[in-house]
């Protein structure tokens, strides 16, 4: 294996601002797994469903 030297610009810090508004999330395609997951999400939102899925299910 080479050696990992940076190429680029050195990195200097940045001030990031904190979160505000909606955050956007691209699904692509509208198929069934896309509107599946939107429904779980509307419905964990309303409380109609509890938010479990195969990440919260792993423990």
């Amino acid at each position: 294996m080479g050696s990992r030297s940076s190429k680029g610009p050195p990195v200097t810090s940045t001030d990031i601002k904190p979160a505000s508004g909606k955050l956007g999330i691209l699904i692509p395609g509208m198929g069934a797994v896309a509107t599946t997951f939107m429904a779980g999400v509307i419905a964990a939102r309303k409380g109609s469903a509890a938010p479990t899925g195969s990440l919260s299910q792993m423990g």
